[in-house]
């Protein structure tokens, strides 16, 4: 589902080999609980690149309710995004599942991106994509209908970890649970049960234990601006 940007919503794709090689080379690898906040923005922030587990960005909105707008599988990084400007913002970072992670300090950050050009301008068109796919998720949830929605998280999901299979069974690579997805496209546990439910009658949707696998046929609705998939 992309509107506008060239990017599909809500999931961000692993982060390019010279930003990765910052955390290779001199990461502090940490063991991480589920619910693990991740310090991150202001002067001490510290920036994470995820190996294994999940993590949510999050924000609490007037209501004191808490809304997912970000999903950062392994091969991504937390943290990156506030680290130049030093400065705090209302978003919490934290783990979805127990995760491995490896952390380096933001100064270390900021002194390898200002040290190496080429390096500082992979980062910046890395920011802005991630920015895009956080933008393009907050506009389908004003705008697109809940089944789509829901289409287009499954497709992100799959998208960011290997290419669609549009004639056979796509296992989506993480287990989410209904409530997870429902806070993420705005809607709620029940009602996303009952979509889920009226396409395993459709042979759309089957479930593997705890994995949810989506035939190719069920993203014949995604709707896609550009019309000729995503870019790698």
């Amino acid at each position: 589902m992309r509107q506008v940007f060239l990017r599909q919503p809500w999931v961000f794709k692993t982060d390019p080999e010279q930003l990765v090689r910052i955390f290779t080379e001199y990461g502090e690898p940490r063991k991480l609980a589920k619910g693990y906040v991740f310090h991150h923005g202001g002067e001490q922030g510290e920036v994470a690149y995820i190996q294994k587990g999940l993590a949510f960005f999050r924000f609490t909105d007037r209501f004191s309710k808490n809304r997912i707008f970000a999903v950062v599988p392994p091969g991504g990084c937390v943290g990156d995004l506030d680290v130049l400007t030093e400065q705090r913002v209302n978003v919490v970072a934290e783990c979805a599942r127990p995760t491995v992670a490896l952390f380096v300090s933001g100064e270390r950050f900021r002194k390898k991106l200002s040290n190496d050009m080429g390096l500082m301008t992979t980062y910046a068109r890395r920011a802005i994509i991630k920015q895009e796919v956080i933008e393009e998720g907050m506009i389908a949830n004003f705008t697109m209908p809940l089944a789509l929605r829901l289409v287009g998280l499954l497709n992100s999901f799959v998208t960011a970890y290997y290419p669609l299979k549009p004639n056979d069974w796509n296992p989506i690579p993480v287990t989410l649970t209904t409530f997870e997805i429902a806070n993420i496209i705005a809607s709620t546990r029940s009602t996303i049960s009952t979509i889920l439910n009226e396409w395993m009658d459709k042979d759309l949707v089957r479930r593997d234990g705890r994995r949810l696998l989506c035939h190719g046929r069920l993203f014949t609705v995604d709707y896609d601006w550009d019309g000729k998939g995503v870019p790698g």
